[in-house]
């Protein structure tokens, strides 16, 4: 194992290309959602200090836990962080697979074409629709459509793992 691979973020292994694009493509607005989810719960701070410094009994009983609240949250302020980084880190070695570790280095940006390239990153690192990507590549969205199939196709001829590490014409 290189150094590079080690440094790496472990991720799950993919039965194929489109499996691995597929879930990048997922992880963009999953991580979007996280991160509004985590500005709320942020948000809910100011309030949560104000209730845990109350005196009075609160709800029946009174006999809670006034951080239990501020605990909760901060939870899941730290499980929202935790999906961020991981769909980052997913997204990441997508874009990894599109052009290379060193970014415009390898990948299908060498094996295939850029335009290929690019057509993978905004669809699937992006996650924009095929309107918008045929608009950034300057081809119609049938072309990207077909470019993306022959670039993974590609993908899935050499195998993911020998993308990574740069083997044959993908280093």
């Amino acid at each position: 194992m290189t150094s590079s691979a080690a440094a790496r973020p472990r991720v799950p292994r993919y039965q194929s290309a489109i499996d691995l694009f597929e879930a990048a493509r997922d992880a963009v607005s999953d991580k979007e959602k996280s991160a509004r989810k985590l500005e709320k719960l942020e948000a809910r701070k100011g309030s949560e200090a104000v209730r845990a410094q109350s005196y009075e009994a609160t709800g029946r009983g009174g006999g809670g836990d006034p951080t239990a609240r501020t605990d909760a949250r901060l939870d899941l302020e730290e499980i929202c962080r935790r999906r961020i980084e991981d769909d980052k880190a997913l997204i990441s070695l997508a874009d990894e697979i599109v052009y290379g570790r060193e970014r415009h280095a390898g990948g299908v940006e060498l094996l295939v074409s850029a335009d290929h390239a690019d057509v993978l990153h905004f669809y699937f690192c992006e996650a924009m629709p095929w309107r918008a990507v045929a608009d950034m590549v300057g081809m119609s969205e049938s072309w990207c459509r077909s470019a993306a199939q022959e670039a993974i196709d590609h993908v899935d001829a050499y195998g993911i793992g020998r993308m990574l590490d740069g083997h044959g014409m993908a280093s």
